[in-house]
């Protein structure tokens, strides 16, 4: 609907930047839509501000078509918050990987959130002022078709954003588990982690048909019995062949140099001291081609982070514009059914003071109670079936629904 009321009612300087809850309304233009507005804008304006909403006067259909839209718009709007809300966080994924990555440390969930915050927008614009300045985009959905059409364009897309999500993450999930599977035999305790970043080759006896060097896990409070009894726990140990190479808060890491045809026999004999021999032969080559592993993990993560960060600012602009979409189109929809044709209703977004919002809903159904007198200014926020629209929410004598942009905002907001 095409908004000429001259004044509107405008957000106090004190406000906060960002408000929480946005409501998107509508009313008859009785006895016109310049004084409607100004009838809203005039009880309202202590409590909210009125921001213009103009809707595209799409063709309808048949009554029993736009009572089954009306319905089906009902699914189609959580589903597109869904959309918007998995972009989100895969975001929030993405930018905790990099966080951590850089600061090699855990991120504090407000310090991630806030930081979201400045990088998400729709189109360049925040959340708030877009909503605020809502303007239908023509050039993605016809404002000038039938609105069974313009909701399946507007879902269409949101399926295709969907798909394209599921198979990013997928692909990065896959990069990242496998980092993380090398990072924690990095950083695990000396009885699991990868030993190829602490070993030296002057650390082994190499190439010999007879010797093998062995690397032993030991417990810090049992070294002096593994210096003292390494050279016997088996024949045909090599003395004076041990020495500490790493060690971390539990265990140190030994070598030794044993005969190869009494390994077994000395891994047997450690474990029954309490000392590990782990899994490992020193093969240069394997080293280097776990190091190239690693490398080309992480440059597939960092180019997978970039290109799907980018994507993501796109995406959410996408997916939130067009879950916007469908909320007007319930507005316009709910309209026609409630108010009937032809098309006379003032649609505008409210957007009530934190501290007021109960406040601001009873105004409302005090300046339009006398649309149903079926109802009390008691009932006003509860859950009604609304008579010939087959659908149950938040019923009040005009249409209204909420957009709640709170989990996308930073807790400083």
């Amino acid at each position: 609907s095409d908004l000429g009321a001259p004044n509107r009612t405008q957000c106090p300087s004190w406000w906060p930047s960002l408000q929480m809850e946005f409501w998107l309304l509508s009313a008859p233009g009785a006895p016109n839509r310049t004084a409607a507005r100004k009838a809203l804008d005039e009880r309202i304006r202590e409590f909210a501000s009125t921001h213009d909403l103009r809707v595209p006067e799409l063709k309808v259909g048949t009554l029993d078509a736009l009572v089954q839209l009306s319905e089906d718009l009902a699914k189609f709007d959580t589903f597109g918050e869904s959309v918007a809300n998995k972009v989100y966080s895969f975001q929030s994924d993405i930018l905790q990987t990099e966080m951590e990555k850089n600061s090699e440390k855990t991120v504090k969930a407000a310090e991630l959130k806030e930081k979201l915050a400045e990088m998400l927008n729709v189109y360049g614009r925040t959340l708030d002022a877009y909503l605020t300045k809502f303007e239908w985009d023509a050039q993605k959905y016809n404002g000038a078709g039938f609105v069974k059409d313009v909701a399946a364009e507007i879902t269409q897309r949101l399926s295709g954003i969907e798909s394209e999500l599921k198979a990013r993450v997928q692909a990065f999930n896959k990069v990242k588990g496998s980092l993380q599977a090398i990072g924690r035999k990095a950083n695990g305790s000396l009885l699991i982690r990868s030993l190829h970043e602490i070993v030296k080759p002057d650390n082994f006896v190499l190439n010999s048909e007879f010797l093998v060097t062995l690397l032993v896990v030991v417990p810090r409070a049992l070294y002096q019995e593994w210096y003292s009894s390494y050279s016997t726990i088996s024949q045909l140990v090599v003395p004076k062949s041990s020495e500490l190479l790493s060690e971390d808060n539990e265990y140190g890491l030994f070598n030794v140099t044993v005969f190869r045809k009494i390994a077994q026999d000395f891994r047997n004999a450690a474990r029954e001291k309490k000392f590990v021999v782990r899994d490992f032969e020193f093969v240069q080559e394997d080293i280097q081609a776990q190091k190239a592993e690693l490398s080309t993990l992480q440059s597939d993560m960092s180019k997978k982070m970039a290109q799907s960060s980018a994507w993501c600012k796109s995406a959410f602009s996408d997916s939130f514009s067009a879950w916007v979409h469908l909320k007007v189109l319930r507005v316009f929809v709910e309209s026609v059914l409630r108010y009937g044709l032809p098309i006379n209703f003032e649609t505008v977004v409210v957007r009530p003071q934190k501290k007021y919002v109960r406040t601001a809903r009873k105004t409302l159904q005090l300046l339009y109670a006398h649309l149903d007198g079926s109802v009390s200014t008691s009932d006003s926020g509860k859950n009604v079936e609304v008579a010939g629209v087959g659908v149950s929410h938040d019923y009040h004598p005009y249409v209204s629904f909420t957009l709640d942009i709170t989990p996308f905002l930073s807790s400083s907001a």
